[in-house]
């Protein structure tokens, strides 16, 4: 049984290559949805009304709205931190 899983996995991957995606982005990111307060805080502390002047100043990630709430991808927040130049 784990033989077949195998050979669906090196055919899905096969499959990706062939339609010019890496092997790469089929791996699955973590799907990891966070609040504003989360993200404020990942974010080194920073309050509401900074995190709103870089949702409109910056490439700040968007969020996504449930329930009239915004959520952002985790992932995307840390992305988005890790490209931004350090100050010293």
């Amino acid at each position: 049984m784990a033989h077949k899983v195998k050979q669906a996995e090196s055919a899905h991957s096969k499959q990706g290559m062939a339609c010019g995606h890496k092997a790469s982005s089929h791996t699955r990111r973590s799907e990891k949805f966070v609040q504003a307060a989360h993200v404020r805080e990942i974010c080194g502390g920073i309050s509401d009304m900074t995190l709103w002047r870089w949702l409109n100043e910056r490439s700040f990630p968007r969020p996504i709205y449930i329930a009239r709430r915004r959520y952002w991808r985790e992932a995307d927040v840390t992305d988005w931190l890790e490209s931004q130049p350090h100050q010293a």
